[in-house]
């Protein structure tokens, strides 16, 4: 019903729409014939009320618009289920913005992890190779990197993403099925170590990594990974 309202705002505007309805709410030929500018204004004007009405908005304005009376009647059909469906909105809306807040938090515990400043960040050095260049190959690394950071960045952003999202949707969806917080918080370090431990473990044992770095690499990821999920576990938890 609001692709209805969208595209009935967009006959409106582009002058695209009939006389559609008529008294008695029934189509007739004859009433296929007009096509005015005023008629385009109503409709308008109605398909932006009906939207309102989905939106929450109760108090709609009384029109003598055929139209509009129409469109409002259809559309105060459904406010009658808003009680039922702005639950689920709200509630994926939540979702979604913790999201997307937990995927910020991920970035910065990452940037954090791997920085230089920290034992994390020189190991990820020493594994990449990088602790073996000169500070001259170093800068030019650095410097032929920096215009690849923000791409880098934004996919990185992505992945996170996925992973908050899972992270959320496992936490909120277990309080509200009755489940404790303790439970909630297990879910998603129960996949952390069935699925994520694993995986990178696998890509260690297999990849190019000196075999005197491996299990500290394997500890430094997968702790890396553990402490984003607890993070946003327990933002999920406070907002749930």
């Amino acid at each position: 019903m609001t692709f209805l309202s969208i595209v009935l705002v967009i006959l409106g505007m582009t002058g695209a729409e009939k006389k559609w309805f008529t008294s008695g709410s029934c189509l007739s030929e004859s009433s296929l014939k007009v096509r005015t500018p005023k008629m385009r204004i109503r409709i308008a004007e109605a398909s932006l009320l009906s939207i309102s009405i989905l939106l929450g908005e109760t108090e709609v304005p009384a029109t003598r618009n055929v139209v509009g009376g129409f469109l409002i009647h259809c559309f105060s059909l459904i406010h009658n289920y808003s009680d039922i469906l702005n639950p689920y909105y709200k509630y994926m809306i939540t979702i979604f913005i913790l999201s997307l807040v937990g995927a910020i938090i991920a970035a910065v515990i990452g940037t954090f992890w791997y920085s230089q400043m920290t034992p994390m960040g020189r190991l990820h050095m020493k594994v990449l190779g990088f602790d073996a260049l000169s500070p001259e190959e170093q800068q030019k690394k650095i410097a032929e990197a920096k215009p690849k950071m923000p791409k880098i960045y934004s996919a990185q952003i992505l992945l996170s993403f996925i992973t908050a999202f899972a992270v959320v949707f496992m936490v909120q969806m277990s309080l509200q099925n009755g489940l404790s917080v303790g439970m909630a918080l297990a879910f998603p370090i129960f996949n952390w170590f069935c699925f994520i431990v694993p995986t990178i473990g696998s890509s260690i044992l297999w990849g190019n990594i000196d075999r005197s770095l491996a299990w500290k690499k394997f500890f430094s990821d997968i702790l890396s990974i553990l402490v984003t999920i607890i993070c946003v576990s327990i933002l999920a938890v406070i907002f749930a």
